[in-house]
């Protein structure tokens, strides 16, 4: 079936960036008290701070509080200071310029902010070539969700079996996957093969993906079963497998239906973690009582506590009675003792 429309991922895509981006969120943390090293945040690159704040911080969000002041701290540094080590990606503009003439329907799909995509684009030198464009704010949840290429799709009017998403990492692939869209990943990422399996094709940068173009999936006359291109020294051209029926069916039905209902649980549980936390707690509570109760209720039905406790309290009368009643000087110390708590609890009127 003939491709006719490509959804555009942007940072490692269309922008080296996935690398200032994670030396980004490094110093967005440490600038609130979070020592979180380079090598944690780095594998994350392709999801969104909405994804990335709770994976590194349980108990934070980007919706609010320290979790939004981080996300705002980093998108600030990337507008702000971080955008003079931005660099387009090797055939940035010639790859996307190439589609254009091809007549094929372009969309941009990122992660990134209304703010950060303005700096973006002027750096892919593609701003001209691309004029729609989703991001964070046409979406509930970012990649690896699939919601941002739905909202692409639906804005672009395009069908899920007639488009290809340009991504490079393994969340554009699995949110492409979600929404019934293939991929041709590229390593100018970050991400190896292995990472990026779920692509129809994998190529070094744009550039490389011009190079071979005509026997890519982007091609109208590319033979349909596309595997990963091989890397570079290994075969000059990408390599191709078994046929399937489609680009949009790499997934196992089963298992794509089990990472939508945990994608969407987790989603539901970062929107309404406060509350589902207090009801937690209550939750904890009430078995505490109840495991209390039980163990009363078994004291209270051993046959040797009743007698024990009766003992107890014959014996501690008559010590009470021996000490504080008999005579009467003990009598006259146990008053004064009643009149000195009662003042010490009430206070002493007579003051």
């Amino acid at each position: 079936m003939a491709i006719e429309g490509v959804i555009l991922d942007v940072d490692g895509t269309l922008v080296a960036s996935n690398d200032t981006h994670a030396q980004a969120w490094v110093a967005a943390f440490a600038a609130f008290g979070y020592e979180i090293p380079f090598e944690q945040v780095r594998p994350m690159m392709g999801m969104g701070g909405d994804q990335i704040i709770p994976r590194l911080v349980p108990g934070l969000t980007s919706k609010e509080g320290v979790g939004q002041q981080i996300t705002q701290h980093r998108r600030e540094l990337i507008v702000n200071e971080y955008s003079n080590a931005l660099a387009p990606t090797q055939g940035a503009r010639d790859l996307v310029q190439k589609l254009r003439d091809n007549g094929l329907h372009l969309i941009i799909a990122s992660s990134a902010s209304d703010q950060e995509m303005d700096v973006l684009l002027d750096v892919a030198q593609v701003k001209d070539l691309v004029p729609e464009i989703t991001n964070s704010s046409d979406a509930d949840a970012t990649k690896p969700a699939p919601d941002i290429v739905e909202a692409a799709l639906n804005k672009a009017h395009l069908q899920p079996d007639r488009t290809v998403m340009l991504g490079d990492t393994p969340y554009d692939i699995e949110a492409a996957n979600k929404a019934g869209v293939s991929v041709i990943a590229l390593r100018s990422g970050g991400f190896d093969d292995q990472q990026l399996q779920g692509a129809i094709a994998i190529y070094d940068d744009p550039a490389d993906l011009l190079r071979h173009y005509e026997t890519s999936p982007l091609s109208s006359t590319a033979p349909t079963p596309i595997t990963p291109a091989a890397k570079p020294g290994v075969s000059d051209e990408p390599s191709f497998g078994a046929p399937s029926n489609s680009w949009g069916s790499f997934q196992n039905q089963p298992a794509a239906y089990l990472e939508n209902a945990l994608e969407s649980a987790r989603s539901f549980f970062n929107k309404n973690q406060p509350v589902l936390v207090n009801l937690g707690w209550v939750f904890l509570a009430l078995i505490g009582l109840q495991l209390v109760f039980t163990i009363l209720d078994v004291v209270n039905h051993l046959p040797l506590i009743a007698p024990f406790l009766e003992l107890v309290g014959l014996t501690y009368t008559s010590w009470f009675v021996w000490r504080y009643l008999l005579k009467a000087n003990t009598r006259q110390e146990l008053g004064e003792k009643i009149q000195q708590t009662k003042a010490e609890l009430l206070g002493d009127r007579n003051q």
